[in-house]
Parts: C-alpha cells; structure tokens; sequence
C-alpha cells in the first residue's frame, strides 16, 4: 500500500491562536504558490470561524467496498 498525509499551506493576515485539536471552519480562495522551488496549492484564507467537534474527528481509510458504506448507512 502506498500512502501519505496530505496537507494544503493556508495563508491568512490574521495571526491563528486556536487550541491544540480545535476545528476551524476556513472560506477561502485556492490558489497557487511556490513552496521550497515547487508549485503547490494554498488556501487564502477570506474568514475562520471556530466550530465544535465532528463526532468523528478523525479520518481513518476504507479499504472495503464504497457500495456496502453507503448501505451501512440507509
């Protein structure tokens, strides 16, 4: 299997000050930037808003099939 964390740079004039683990909702413009010599995405940040938890606040992978999920959940 190959696989890896995945994470988009977020550019915002204000200064982040939020807990460990919170949630932030983030409206913002993807653009393009250059990042150590590479062209990458980033999120330009427009708003942030602090929200409460997910109930599931973690993502873990699926290695089933997508059909049964979507059963699992009618």
């Amino acid at each position: 299997m190959n696989v890896q964390p995945y994470g988009v740079l977020v550019r915002s004039e204000e200064k982040a000050d939020y807990q460990k683990d919170s949630w932030v909702k983030i409206v913002g413009i993807i653009a393009r930037t250059v990042y150590n010599g590479n062209e990458v995405m980033e999120l330009q940040v427009q708003s942030v808003q602090e929200i409460p938890p997910s109930d599931t606040p973690y993502l873990y992978p699926y290695y089933d099939d997508f059909i049964k999920l979507a059963e699992a959940g009618r």
